[in-house]
């Protein structure tokens, strides 16, 4: 599982990547800096939550429960199969909204980073 220390020097190497691409003006590197940006609020959420000291089995725990979670609220979507896709794409994504999923994955892709 990663450590404080670890959070910070990841957040500390990201920063100086944003500085040093930002350096440039082609497209690659303004690309990578968005990028790069993305991380940080992932990284500062790692960091809050390791500061809390959350045991590994826990961190486990709620990866699965949060799983659990997202395969329930997608398995209760439903739809007429004589709707066309872009009905049911609209469909699906209110549903998404409606219950919040995108919220889920980002926990759970922030938890994932953790035991890594």
């Amino acid at each position: 599982m990663k450590t404080v220390k670890q959070i910070q020097t990841d957040i500390h190497d990201i920063r100086c990547q944003v500085i040093e691409n930002s350096k440039f003006d082609d497209r690659k590197s303004k690309a990578a800096v968005k990028k790069l940006r993305k991380q940080l609020p992932i990284l500062a959420t790692c960091l809050k939550y390791l500061e809390s000291d959350p045991k590994e089995q826990f961190v486990k725990a709620e990866i699965e429960r949060i799983k659990t979670k997202i395969d329930l609220r997608m398995r209760e979507f439903t739809f007429d199969e004589k709707l066309d896709m872009g009905t049911v794409a609209k469909l699906k994504r209110e549903h998404r909204k409606k219950y919040g999923i995108a919220h889920l994955e980002d926990q759970l892709k922030t938890l994932r980073y953790l035991l890594k």
